[in-house]
């Protein structure tokens, strides 16, 4: 840890507290950003107001225990004492204030980002849901009515609804105001800038992406409530024509959006997270938004290829955006299936761009589960020989020598390997459950079966925090 981020702790602090916070600077705060500079507040912030913020000091504490777990196991009943701490000052906080001081709400957040990491399976909902009617209800009291923070936190909202609602149906999505109206027209040519600033400065856990996430969460809305329906054949017959035509509006609306030119993309400071990194995540998830759109809603891609047949672009035409050049790489017939195969290899493929050692690595997994499902072997390997069922673990050389399996295989191999160097990086339990998954899904593939990540996750009761 360079010496210009050290972080003087009180002598007067018992030994584990010491160890503890020590742990959270040299380690825990960059696994909450995707970067790590004096830029990252989960550094630079948290050492300014540890030591008189009691919500924040317990947080972290909580945080650092948890990630110390499974080296360290006496210290999971640690971890979750210094949850239940962090919870009641955040309780004696509210009391003595009309409004929610920003210490206290980023103590939220640090415990709503870490509450997976006791608890697998625990998302962290009632944390999120306060850190979201405080936000929206403009009800934080900010020291010397900082902007930063406050941007902070707005673009923070963004990530984590987008976060929750991919694995819960209980996320109420706010109406940002970030994009205030999702239909084609606004979205043309936006930017994560503030007004007036030409200057895009990536967001610790969005990074160039917000505008992209906010579809991201509308998209994981809709097809959430697709899940919902299907079930009932009555239901289904008098939303599902609603439901596709919101998913319509958010399909143009992300093939008009516009990403920010890498020029115009400041530098964070962190040297292993250039700005290429957050461009290649922000394309990663146009790629998958617009997947998870295609593969539940076919119709909405029928309409888009008869547009892009006859030279019509429907919606604006963005100066960047990778979706135009992706379609017309692709073979004029292609089918609808090798277009969504596509859709997901090209999520992958920017993910191989950016190296484990890059801060973005922490937001990745989201984009790896939605990849998955496209990522099957053709089907003459799959019907020809059983013993290769569980293609996870085939080599490539024992695949007939077909170029495409051993790709595929490859690809596969990337997200299991991928998954694997997260875990042994952040020590997150979540990574535990979402290789379980991602394993299912291939498995699943070579079955024969049509899958989609959601999915695999509900039926093998497998929620976690993917971020």
């Amino acid at each position: 840890m360079p010496s210009s981020w050290s972080v003087s702790i009180p002598p007067s602090i018992n030994h584990i507290p010491v160890m503890l916070a020590s742990y959270y600077f040299r380690d825990v705060c960059s696994v909450f950003s995707s970067f790590d500079s004096e830029l990252n507040p989960f550094r630079s912030y948290v050492s300014q107001v540890f030591q008189y913020s009691s919500p924040v000091f317990n947080a972290m504490l909580s945080s650092s225990a948890a990630r110390l777990a499974d080296e360290m196991p006496h210290l999971k009943i640690v971890g979750l004492q210094y949850q239940s701490q962090a919870m009641r000052c955040i309780a004696e906080s509210l009391k003595e204030a009309n409004q929610i001081p920003e210490d206290t709400l980023f103590a939220i957040f640090i415990l709503g980002l870490s509450t997976a990491w006791h608890d697998g399976k625990d998302i962290g909902l009632a944390h999120f849901r306060a850190a979201q009617q405080a936000i929206l209800s403009n009800s934080v009291s900010f020291r010397g009515n900082d902007q930063s923070m406050i941007s902070f936190f707005k673009y923070a909202l963004v990530y984590w609804e987008m976060a929750v609602s991919l694995v819960s149906d209980e996320v109420k999505i706010s109406d940002s105001d970030i994009v205030n109206d999702i239909g084609e027209s606004n979205l043309t040519a936006i930017s994560n800038s503030e007004p007036g600033n030409i200057r895009v400065v990536p967001h610790p856990w969005t990074g160039v992406s917000s505008p992209v996430q906010v579809l991201f969460s509308r998209v994981a809305k809709v097809i959430g409530s697709l899940r919902s329906i299907k079930s009932s054949s009555n239901l289904g017959m008098i939303r599902y024509p609603k439901l596709s035509e919101e998913a319509e509006r958010l399909e143009v609306s992300l093939w008009s959006i516009e990403l920010p030119l890498i020029a115009n993309v400041d530098d964070t400071g962190d040297p292993n997270t250039p700005a290429s990194h957050h461009l290649l995540l922000a394309e990663a998830y146009i790629f998958g938004a617009l997947y998870q759109i295609y593969h539940n809603f076919p119709s909405v891609l029928r309409k888009r290829r008869d547009y892009l047949s006859t030279g019509t672009f429907r919606g604006t035409s963005p100066m960047n955006n990778p979706l135009q050049e992706w379609y017309h790489s692709l073979l004029s017939d292609a089918s609808d299936t090798t277009l969504l195969k596509s859709l997901g290899i090209n999520i992958i493929y920017r993910l191989q761009q950016i190296p484990i050692s890059s801060g973005t690595r922490s937001v990745q997994a989201i984009l790896m589960f939605v990849a998955a499902g496209s990522l099957s072997l053709p089907s003459p390997l799959i019907s020809e020989d059983p013993c290769l069922l569980n293609t996870h673990s085939v080599q490539p050389e024992a695949v007939f020598g077909s170029d495409q399996s051993i790709h595929i295989i490859q690809l596969r191999e990337f997200t299991i390997s991928r998954l694997s160097a997260l875990r042994k990086l952040i020590h997150s339990r979540p990574v535990d459950l979402m290789l379980q998954v991602i394993k299912e899904i291939y498995w699943r593939l070579d079955e024969g079966q049509d899958v989609f990540w959601i999915d695999v996750m509900h039926e093998m009761k497998c929620e976690t925090m993917l971020g």
